[in-house]
């Protein structure tokens, strides 16, 4: 031992790990803790698995974000850098194991698609969010002139009808007062 740390070194690390309802539980989070522990030489000191984030659809269906923050040391037990250890490669072999260990599908190998920093999906989730709420007032909206609109042409039908009615009434006045004068006529309305 002996050696000092560098200044720069990183010393604490934390790593987010997304789960599924049947693996958001203390038995594959120790399995978790025991291969980072073994992999990197390092010591696992906190683990949380988190439960309270989601979202719920403009249905009311609720969806659990499941994921655990995993904290740990950044360095090993020779004091070493693990971070440096870190590489593209061995962060894709990473994720295959614990894609493994928790029972998992692994995400596409090679894929080109890009991770969106939190700030960045916060953001354009928020955005998104906005879109939606002003789409659905606008649906209401268009219903709500729809039903007025449906409303003044049933007025509007009731009024002609008993205007109908009236006319009725008085074309058969009249031409019951013909009538009683003798006069005839061939239809009747």
């Amino acid at each position: 031992m002996g050696k000092k740390l560098q200044k720069r070194t990183i010393t604490h690390l934390t790593a987010i790990v997304n789960l599924d309802e049947h693996n958001a539980n203390e038995e594959y989070m120790q399995k978790l803790v025991r291969f980072l522990e073994d992999r990197y030489d390092t010591k696992v000191f906190n683990w949380a698995i988190h439960l309270d984030e989601g979202w719920v659809d403009e249905k009311g269906n609720k969806y659990i974000n499941y994921h655990a923050h995993v904290e740990m040391l950044g360095i090993d037990s020779n004091g070493a850098s693990i971070r440096r250890k870190l590489d593209r490669s061995e962060l894709r072999n990473l994720q295959t194991e614990v894609a493994k260990i928790l029972d998992m599908p692994r995400g596409t190998v090679g894929s080109k698609k890009k991770r969106l920093s939190t700030y960045t999906y916060k953001k354009v989730a928020k955005e998104h969010y906005q879109q939606l709420q002003k789409l659905k007032r606008d649906h209401e909206e268009q219903i709500e002139y729809e039903r007025k609109s449906r409303r003044k042409a049933e007025e509007k039908a009731k009024k002609l009808e008993e205007e109908n009615k009236k006319f009725k009434e008085q074309l058969e006045q009249t031409f019951g007062a013909q009538e009683k004068q003798g006069i005839k006529h061939k239809k009747k309305f």
